[in-house]
């Protein structure tokens, strides 16, 4: 299987994210005066929230776009 431009960007963006999202959580948990556990879970959050999302919203725009793109080549 062959991985197209688009998706390693996706990935390298991805692997970017989570350390830069855990350092924010990180922060967000000292400033606000967090527990360990209320810690780790902004850290979990901030670091994998965004690319779950992320990939979601992109895999939905894909669809919908080659769906649309279907209606007009008929």
């Amino acid at each position: 299987m062959r991985i197209n431009g688009w998706a390693r960007i996706g990935i390298v963006a991805s692997l970017l994210w989570m350390p830069l999202g855990a350092v924010y959580g990180c922060r967000l948990g000292f400033a606000g005066n967090c527990g360990s556990d209320e810690m780790h879970l902004l850290i979990g959050f901030y670091a994998l929230a965004p690319v779950v999302a992320g990939w979601i919203a992109v895999l939905m725009a894909v669809c919908a776009v080659r769906w649309i793109w279907r209606g007009f080549v008929r």
